[in-house]
């Protein structure tokens, strides 16, 4: 059997789209003499997190939601991005991190990603770090190339970082 779970979701008048993911979740399981419990992880996004959320469900990108930055601590934004096979970090002479994307098979640097904060192009020379600390990002989606980038952006490379 599967525990029942209410979740009161209030909508507010100006929210077009409402994404909600919901995950059946067992009951305990009695081993032995062990008690085994499921783990619940219901999604309930408004407005621009939607599309996140949406993106994330289909799989293609790295996605790294605030539960994941706060398990994993890191210092700088660009951090998160050591974990995604592919990226290429180079520093200037003031030590700023800056990553491309190795297209492909290809064992060259080369896609330069498009950043997006809350769903606007950051314009400029300005690294991901200048422009968002890890404490306030409350969602990360990364792009690394074409054959996965979603038609949300034009540009084949993209970091698209949601925050608090």
């Amino acid at each position: 059997g599967y525990r029942s779970k209410l979740l009161n979701v209030t909508v507010n008048r100006g929210d077009h789209e409402l994404y909600v993911v919901g995950v059946l979740v067992p009951l305990a399981v009695e081993g032995d003499s062990t008690a085994l419990h499921g783990d619940t992880t219901s999604v309930v996004a408004y407005g621009d997190y939607v599309g996140f959320y949406r993106r994330r469900h289909e799989g293609n990108g790295y996605f790294f939601t605030r539960r994941d930055i706060e398990r994993l601590a890191p210092d700088r934004a660009t951090d998160l991005l050591r974990r995604i096979p592919g990226a290429w970090f180079s520093y200037d002479r003031r030590g700023e991190v800056y990553v491309t994307f190795r297209l492909g098979a290809r064992p060259v640097r080369g896609c330069e990603p498009a950043i997006y904060l809350d769903g606007g192009r950051a314009g400029g020379m300005m690294s991901l770090d200048d422009l968002v600390h890890p404490g306030r990002i409350e969602a990360m989606e990364v792009y690394t190339g074409l054959p996965l980038k979603p038609l949300a952006f034009p540009e084949p490379c993209v970091i698209a970082v949601w925050t608090r």
